[in-house]
């Protein structure tokens, strides 16, 4: 609401010197008191990207409010997938496009891959990419790590990622006062230390070539707790790298559990483990799983397909 007036101001402004606008794009769902200015202002129709799980269930005042103001305000709904789509309220017409990546790297590619780190000997890898937040399940999985050492598991976890940003010591003291603070660098450096982990946890920081990172690992860990799968799954998958997933509800588009890895419904230690373990007693599962999330991505994650659909609904709704 801060940038409200802002916003005001740099739309007028656009309207001003754009004067043949044919459709507004806005790109997630907490934008849209913009999107009702963009429609006031331009009188053209609006499309809203939802990128985020919603819970159109609960019946509070603040979903009752975004109903309405996507039935009165926006013509078109993109979903990036179909979890995404299942949460977005029925009072819009909605599209899934599912989001997109970007590889030179091919199928034949994806099979030489899995079939050099099958004849090996070497470590199962499990990869984690992202900020090191404390929803993205990462002290689960480390603690879960611990398990596996002690039970004398033959595996290797590679963390990319790391804090937010560096805050100044009255923001840290707010958020932790408020709880709001989500990172915990510290904390699982400092577990992982006092537990002698650093053979079987290593932190990368983060990346600049996310491509590499992908080919280094064979399973990809998204044990996040807010119930919806992300981008490093479909990301990996281009190269042939299964996941496990913390998602109660699987859709054929994101994530088929025992197909493309394999979804735990809560993200315990204990169920993580159990899942790392799987696939470090069935490296065979990696090779079949891989193929599978390599084709599930090429399918549903292409670029130029994509586009293409995103091109469709701007022509319907501006010659409609």
């Amino acid at each position: 609401m801060f940038n409200l007036p802002f916003s005001l101001h740099a739309l007028i402004k656009a309207r001003n010197k754009f004067e043949d606008v044919d459709l507004i794009h806005v790109n997630e769902v907490s934008d849209i008191p913009l999107a009702i200015l963009a429609k006031m202002i331009f009188k053209v129709p609006v499309v809203l990207h939802a990128r985020s799980i919603l819970v159109v269930e609960c019946r509070s005042l603040r979903i009752k409010v975004l109903r309405y103001l996507i039935q009165r305000y926006i013509d078109k709904i993109i979903a990036i997938d179909s979890n995404v789509a299942a949460t977005v309220p029925n009072v819009c017409q909605v599209e899934v496009i599912n989001n997109s990546f970007t590889v030179d790297y091919s199928m034949n590619d994806v099979e030489e891959r899995l079939i050099k780190r099958r004849s090996n000997d070497k470590p199962l890898i499990f990869g984690f990419v992202g900020n090191i937040i404390k929803s993205k399940g990462i002290f689960e999985l480390v603690q879960a790590c611990l398990m596996l050492k002690n039970d004398s598991k033959n595996f290797k976890l590679i963390v990319a990622g790391g804090s937010l940003r560096e805050l100044g010591y009255f923001k840290k003291l707010l958020l932790g006062f408020t709880g709001i603070n989500q990172d915990c660098l510290v904390a699982v450096n400092d577990f992982v230390t006092n537990n002698r982990l650093e053979t079987v946890v290593e932190f990368k920081g983060h990346i600049d070539e996310i491509a590499d990172f992908y080919k280094e690992v064979d399973v990809i860990m998204f044990p996040s707790s807010l119930d919806a799968p992300g981008r490093p799954i479909f990301e990996a998958g281009f190269f042939g790298v299964p996941s496990i997933a913390c998602i109660r509800k699987t859709y054929p588009d994101t994530f088929m559990d025992g197909v493309t890895g394999i979804a735990i419904p809560h993200n315990h230690p204990t169920e993580i483990a159990t899942a790392m373990n799987n696939f470090i007693c069935n490296k065979e599962l990696v090779g079949e799983m891989g193929l599978a999330v390599a084709s599930m991505s090429r399918k549903f994650n292409d670029p130029t397909v994509n586009a293409r659909k995103v091109s469709r609904i701007y022509e319907k709704l501006v010659i409609r």
